[in-house]
């Protein structure tokens, strides 16, 4: 599984040339970042006649965009990212490359699905830098054969 999360986050890189942050953990500052959280797992049409081999599983997460600021600059750029994430989402799928050894990957796709319209979330704490923060949310689900991660 470990091999999946990193080939998304290289993705997420690539494609939209944002860091990403695997929770729990806690961000620090507010540059633009992708949060992921694990939201489940399960099959995903596996054959009639059940072989192991045939399998495929699905691993869903949350992603959440968030960039904070005060200034044009930040909004121009909290703007240009929304529209690469809805350009992804249009499109279907992101490609992501799975390291399986030194000389073997697997090409998978995760497929984006926004959950939550953008919005401004202000904090109460006026101890922090960045009063207001811009939020997306997508659902990512990456389906791969379930050999991949053992058993």
């Amino acid at each position: 599984m470990e091999r999946i999360i990193r080939a998304l986050e290289e993705g997420i890189k690539r494609e939209l040339n944002l860091r990403t942050i695997l929770l729990p953990q806690k961000a620090e500052g507010a540059t633009a970042a992708i949060s992921l959280s694990f939201a489940g797992i399960e099959a995903a049409g596996e054959t009639a006649d059940n072989h192991e081999a045939n399998a495929m599983e699905k691993v869903q997460f949350w992603a959440t965009y968030s960039t904070g600021g005060t200034h044009a600059a930040w909004v121009n750029r909290a703007i240009a990212d929304s529209r690469r994430l809805n350009r992804l989402e249009a499109e279907g799928k992101m490609e992501l490359v799975v390291k399986i050894d030194q000389d073997k990957t697997k090409r998978l796709y995760a497929v984006w699905s926004r959950q939550q319209a953008g919005s401004f979330v202000y904090s109460d704490d006026e101890e922090k830098p960045m009063p207001v923060a811009y939020t997306e949310t997508y659902k990512v689900t990456v389906t791969y054969p379930a050999s991949m991660i053992g058993g």
